[in-house]
């Protein structure tokens, strides 16, 4: 991947606010670095800093202008920059950092047509007012998990546009040295037999040196509890004076130099080797880490204390930040600081050295280039990045897409993928109830589905036609469906495209009408593949003659989210390391059962109970299936979970013991996590699905007893079938990805 991008000649531009002291300016500076050594044209544009010359002897070049600064006069200064910057110069990416730089660069970018990419180092105060100013790009890194939460609840960014990255650390730059010890100590005056020495590094303003500030209050206290004791603070900022008047009366208070201050400095890991431990959090934190000193965890946003082992999850979940842990207190500060004072020095050493291995394990330099690099990749496939929606369509997708149905919007989400896998730089228009959402989640051009005229008018310019995957020729539903779906298939024919019927089920079609359309409009068709032998079937029985291919629902050939976010989502779900759960999707049908809530709930209480499992519900289309799965949770004990996309959810069924699932598309997410599968059939289309896998591990939901389906449960905590079901997953997986390459053969003959 790296020397094709080379050759396109693949040129960033890194915005920020500034370049002194703080975690997010030193992540730019290693990024643009790393990517600079690799061979990447990069420049960074700030409001300028100490870091500068660092970048500049990496290779990087270097623009200033006023991105620092809210004033009007500045931010038209700055936009007034960076248009001639964007204008001017050939960049591909434009990649900002900052919620000012963001802003202004998401308007450019849509007015040049530019791809860009921001990454966001911490959360905002959201308000109506805010939200107005703030624009997160086309795609999103998060540096932690709760990032990632905040940018999907409070902006409603898919979470499948957002990646996971890290604070990069050159573990290479922190080794100690004993003569930087001697020479810092040097400089600054420090004591050369003092018993332990403290290191503080932050931006020192009011919004983040909260520590600062509590360690000069403090200093009576931890001179009583840690005689001689030095605190090295490094930083600078706009309470920095302020610091340092509170630094002085403290040293004054307890008759010597407890405090000295450095100011914003570049040679943080020389000033590091003249420490024994640190306190602060974020970058900092993983940069003094990775200098083999034992750190304790506190900032302006939370406490966690001295890390070890035992604090390593909640530290990963929030970056080294502390958001949402426990509260900043003198008490729990001071107390974590006699703590380590009093800790035998090779306890010390023992701590640091964790410390060290955790960041090469999970914060390594080169993986922050990746995960970038990635995102820069996928974007410059798509041609709609950049050009928003004015790309011409090539091809018109189909389906009950915007409606909320997370089985639904998964099939679009791998027919998407795999078209462009296959034929990168597809421009691809999707119908749906709510073209914005679409658009924004499955980076394509979406119109509204029920605008006749704009419809007629995409499939004028476009040359092939996808009914694209589920149940959508069928009048169990409705007719009006049935006859809206027939509908654009033949409005396609007649404006020229070609018509695929894309891992499609067929039927029931139940009234003789109906059925006549449908083998009309199918018998028209280019290209038939159904997901199913029983919609093969259903087509023979309606006499259509055209040949059809089975092969396999696209939501097979959907991967995974990331097993960081996964872990963070189910503590979310507050699951307790210690106790499995599994999962129930449930859907209210006409037909089903009355007491069937009562009786899924009582299996589920009955399996809780004796195996100590956890029920979780999950409502797949939440206008539908919140209400039923709400009452039947709160009759077993179980729980709800929030919305989720189907990579969450298959990474969520990969920890389950087992699915119970009404809805077809959970139990093929169950299917792609190798776990034991129950159904609770309403359908043909439910049966067909188990018989593929050759499976009886599934009850009518018309009737059914409590007790069936509580030995269901527990035949499936055996796991007797998983490896079945985990070796037909992998067949029917790249059954459905070869559907993409006949639209590859349809585009390109």
């Amino acid at each position: 991947m790296e020397n094709s991008e080379k050759q396109q000649g693949l040129s960033i531009l890194m915005t920020t606010m500034s370049l002194n002291i703080g975690g997010a300016e030193t992540h730019i500076v290693e990024l643009a670095s790393e990517l600079a050594r690799r061979g990447y044209r990069v420049t960074v544009a700030s409001n300028g800093g100490v870091y500068v010359p660092c970048l500049v002897q990496a290779g990087v070049r270097h623009v200033t202008l006023p991105l620092h600064s809210k004033n009007p006069w500045s931010v038209l200064r700055a936009w007034r920059g960076l248009y001639r910057l964007l204008r001017d110069e050939p960049f591909n990416i434009v990649h900002s950092h900052a919620r000012i730089p963001a802003f202004l660069c998401g308007m450019l970018a849509r007015r040049l047509h530019l791809r860009h990419v921001t990454s966001v180092h911490g959360v905002f105060k959201v308000t109506w007012y805010w939200k107005l100013f703030t624009d997160w790009g086309d795609r999103s890194l998060a540096v932690s998990c709760d990032i990632k939460r905040y940018l999907t609840e409070n902006y409603g960014i898919y979470p499948e546009n957002i990646t996971l990255t890290v604070n990069g650390i050159d573990t290479g730059k922190f080794d100690f040295h004993p003569e930087d010890r001697s020479a810092v100590e040097a400089e600054f005056g420090l004591r050369t037999e003092c018993p332990f020495r403290l290191i503080y590094v932050s931006r020192i303003d009011r919004a983040a040196a909260d520590v600062g500030f509590l360690l000069c209050r403090c200093a009576e206290t931890l001179a009583m509890s840690c005689p001689g004791i030095e605190i090295l603070m490094v930083g600078a900022g706009d309470a920095y004076d302020a610091l340092t008047e509170d630094a002085a009366r403290a040293n004054a208070s307890v008759g010597y130099a407890m405090f000295t201050l450095a100011g914003a400095r570049t040679d943080v890991a020389r000033l590091l080797s003249a420490g024994d431990a640190y306190i602060g959090v974020s970058r900092a934190a993983l940069e003094a880490m990775a200098a083999r000193l034992p750190c304790i965890l506190a900032g302006a946003q939370g406490y966690i204390g001295l890390f070890t082992e035992a604090c390593l999850e909640d530290a990963l979940k929030t970056n080294f930040c502390c958001r949402g842990c426990g509260d900043l207190t003198d008490t729990a500060v001071t107390a974590a600081i006699s703590h380590l004072y009093a800790m035998a020095v090779p306890a010390r050493r023992k701590l640091g050295e964790y410390g060290r291995e955790i960041v090469k394990q999970y914060y390594s330099v080169a993986r922050m280039a990746d995960d970038a690099l990635t995102v820069y990749h996928k974007m410059m496939e798509n041609p709609l990045f950049g050009k928003r929606y004015r790309a011409p369509a090539e091809v018109v997708i189909s389906g009950y897409y915007g409606f909320g149905n997370t089985g639904d919007d998964s099939l679009l989400a791998a027919i998407v993928e795999n078209i462009r896998v296959n034929r990168p730089g597809t421009a691809i228009t999707v119908l749906s109830k709510h073209p914005k959402v679409t658009a924004r989640n499955y980076n394509v051009r979406s119109i509204n589905r029920f605008a006749p005229f704009r419809v007629l008018r995409e499939l004028r310019s476009s040359s092939l036609f996808i009914s694209g995957g589920g149940s959508l020729i069928q009048d169990t539903t409705s007719t009006r469906s049935l006859l809206y779906y027939l509908w654009v298939m033949q409005a396609a024919r007649r404006m020229g495209n070609r018509v695929m019927l894309y891992a499609s089920g067929i039927g029931p079609l139940n009234r003789r009408s109906n059925r006549k359309r449908a083998a009309e409009a199918l018998e028209e068709s280019d290209v038939i593949t159904l997901r199913e032998r029983l919609s093969q079937e259903e087509m023979r029985r309606l006499g259509v003659r055209k040949e059809a291919e089975v092969t396999a629902d696209p939501a097979f050939s959907l991967e995974a989210a990331s097993d960081e976010w996964i872990r963070y989502l189910l503590s979310e779900l507050n699951i307790p390391a210690d106790q499995g759960f599994f999962v129930i999707a449930l859907r209210p049908w006409k037909i089903a059962d009355p007491a069937m809530v009562q009786k899924v709930a009582g299996a589920c209480r009955r399996i809780a109970e004796r195996y100590r499992l956890l029920p979780l519900f999950v409502p797949m289309q939440r206008s539908q299936d919140q209400e039923i799965s709400t009452k039947a949770a709160a009759l077993c004990g179980g729980r709800v979970t929030g919305d989720m996309t189907a990579p969450e959810l298959i990474g969520i069924l990969k920890y389950a013991r087992f699915v119970v699932g009404e809805r077809l598309h959970m139990l093929i997410y169950g299917a792609a996590a190798g776990i034991p599968l129950i159904g609770l059939s309403y359908d043909p289309k439910t049966d067909a699905f188990f018989d593929t896998f050759g499976l009886d591990t599934h009850l009518d939901v018309r009737h059914f007893s409590e007790e069936e389906l509580t030995v269901m449960m527990e035949e499936a905590l055996q796991g007797e079938d998983v490896l079945r079901i985990r070796e037909q997953a992998l067949t029917l997986k790249k059954l459905a990805e070869s559907d993409a390459v006949r639209v590859k053969e349809l585009l390109n003959s």
